[in-house]
């Protein structure tokens, strides 16, 4: 039933786009639902993913408002600069919820400014015609790309699930994502893909999705690619910054940034977030928030001193 509603917001939306000359792509749950599965109710999400031009960002909260969409609070109130996504949430009148997540960039991170530019992305898009005449996703290759690299993420960084964190790339639905993706490509495919990942440097981060597909779901990675993938030994930044650990992840993150006064807020933001962060991190601590900022630096380097 959610899937059916959430089919009918997302065609009126997507015909409020093409109205304001909008040309967004689906990326992750919504894309592969509609595209690799045999049902798109089978690929359980809690949103869908857009990824539109920074510069069309007024005329996407138009049509977004037009379309009975309000920006979630939380995320309305954000002043991070370094934040690459806007929730957006419609309430329909039966009382349930669809929430969009926006991005003006592939992965919510400066790193990947090279790594994953909008342009390349829309090359080869695919269209969703059981989703809508006006819905297009990314390519195969392009989107197995992006879910080995999303499923790298959130070994550094949280996903939320009711309400709750969890760290870890190994969620099924991610895995299975990868195997059906992997299982889509041609011959002709599995050459871009090993081409494109040796370009960017993301061939080690490839090979740990493919790994993780295959011991779950006997995923078939054809020899020559496996072999080629694994001979690659050039890296880029987002291999230390999902696998590094929190430090190395933050410094990277920082020397990617071009100027120092960039560096330095992001520094600063890192150890003093904001007083919301703080409330939902410690939710029974009637502390002061200088305590908790205090609380909070003495705990992490106690953890990095234990080695953890």
């Amino acid at each position: 039933m959610w899937e059916a509603r959430h089919l009918s917001v997302l065609r009126n939306l997507l015909v409020q786009f093409l109205a304001n000359d909008i040309h967004p792509l689906l990326l992750k749950g919504t894309a592969l639902a509609y595209d690799i599965y045999d049902y798109p109710a089978q690929r359980s999400r809690g949103d869908t993913d857009l990824l539109v031009e920074k510069g069309e960002m007024e005329l996407v909260h138009a049509a977004l408002k037009a379309s009975g969409f309000v920006q979630d609070r939380n995320s309305a109130e954000n002043t991070n600069p370094f934040c690459l996504e806007q929730l957006w949430v419609y309430t329909a009148p039966d009382g349930h919820s669809h929430v969009l997540d926006l991005h003006t960039q592939v992965l919510n991170t400066r790193l990947a400014t090279d790594v994953f530019s909008i342009t390349e992305m829309q090359s080869g898009a695919r269209e969703l015609p059981n989703l809508s005449p006006h819905a297009r996703a990314p390519s195969h290759v392009s989107a197995l790309l992006h879910a080995c690299i999303h499923r790298a993420q959130h070994f550094n960084s949280p996903y939320w699930v009711d309400g709750q964190p969890y760290k870890g790339g190994n969620r099924l639905i991610w895995l299975m994502d990868i195997h059906l993706l992997a299982s889509a490509l041609s011959t002709s495919e599995w050459d871009a893909f090993c081409c494109r990942a040796e370009q960017k440097g993301l061939a080690a981060l490839c090979v740990y999705g493919l790994e993780a597909a295959t011991g779950r779901f006997e995923t078939v990675v054809p020899d020559h690619a496996r072999q080629r993938l694994m001979r690659s030994d050039q890296r880029s930044p987002l291999h230390d910054k999902y696998f590094g650990g929190p430090f190395k992840s933050l410094w990277v993150e920082i020397s990617a940034l071009p100027t120092l006064g960039e560096r330095a807020g992001l520094f600063w933001r890192a150890l003093f977030p904001s007083r919301r962060y703080l409330r939902e991190k410690y939710p029974d601590a009637a502390w002061p928030t200088c305590i908790l900022y205090l609380r909070r630096i003495i705990m992490g380097v106690f953890r990095r001193l234990r080695g953890r």
